[in-house]
Order: structure tokens, then C-alpha cells, then sequence
């Protein structure tokens, strides 16, 4: 029988995932015919989410007042905005403001998109492969490891 997944814990407070607590067997059912299958190319010690704290979010009115404090509580090292909805020195001085080092910045198409891809390259290397106005592919590679993960962001 293929495994079961049950859906994530969520916290009362902010509706985001619990990723405090590790995984049980009432999370999953499995076959351990299925157990020795999965994750069988990745070595045990090696876990690239471990290294790699990613964290999405809409631009929305109360972003400016939110996102400082889903930084504290989060601690992510790649950060994906979207809906931005902002152009120039202005997006600019609020990129600067937000705490990361570096950014790829997708700018909106008059009062719809715009992403801003951030990360700090001293715990994650961003590589942009390719965007458009709706889309940026990208690659990471946490603390110079392998593998490297390959990732798609839309808006």
C-alpha cells in the first residue's frame, strides 16, 4: 500500500507550517518495501532543507509590518516576494531595508507582479538561470554543498 501522508500541523497564531517538531509515524504509513525506496540516492547525514530555509510571501498591505517579524521567527536564508508592485529607487531602498545581502529583482508590469528574489550569499549561492514577468528559475547551492537545488518562482 502506498504511504499516507496526514496534513501538516499549522499554528494557531500564523497559520504556517509547525516544522518544530519531527515527523512521526502518524505522519506517514508506509510498506517498509516502501521505506527502502525513498530517499534511497540521498546519504542519511545529507539534508539539503536542513541547510536551505526558504520562505514565500505576498506583498500585501501588511507586509511591511509582518515581514520583519516572520524574519525573526523564521530565520530563512532565501526569500521569495511577490506582487511587489514597485519600481525603481523606491524598491531599491526597500530591498535594502529588508536585511539580505543580495536580491534578483523582477520589476511589475504596471499595477500587476514583481518579485524580488533575496537571499544572504554567505549561507546560500543563488544562480538566476532564467525569468520573465511572471517567473524566475533559479538555482541554490547551501554552504557551497552538493546537491544543488533547482527551483522555479511565480507570481
Amino acid at each position: 500500500m502506498p504511504y499516507k501522508r496526514s496534513p501538516p500541523k499549522r499554528s494557531v497564531n500564523s497559520g504556517m507550517l509547525d516544522s518544530s517538531r519531527e515527523p512521526d509515524q502518524n505522519d506517514v504509513e508506509s510498506s517498509s518495501n516502501d521505506q527502502q525506496l525513498i530517499g534511497q540516492n540521498t546519504p542519511k547525514e545529507f539534508n539539503l532543507m536542513d541547510l536551505l530555509h526558504m520562505f514565500a510571501w505576498n506583498a500585501s498591505s501588511a507586509f511591511k509590518r509582518v515581514f520583519k517579524d516572520m524574519m525573526q521567527c523564521y530565520k530563512p536564508n532565501l526569500v521569495l516576494v511577490t506582487e511587489t508592485r514597485v519600481v525603481g529607487d523606491k524598491a531599491i531602498e526597500i530591498i535594502n531595508g529588508l536585511g539580505f545581502n543580495n536580491h534578483f529583482k523582477v520589476n511589475p508590469m504596471g499595477y500587476a507582479g514583481g518579485m524580488w528574489l533575496l537571499w544572504n550569499e554567505d549561507q546560500v549561492k543563488i544562480i538566476v538561470l532564467d525569468h520573465t514577468f511572471q517567473e524566475i528559475h533559479a538555482r541554490a547551492e547551501a554552504n557551497n554543498s552538493n546537491p544543488i537545488f533547482v527551483f522555479l518562482c511565480l507570481c
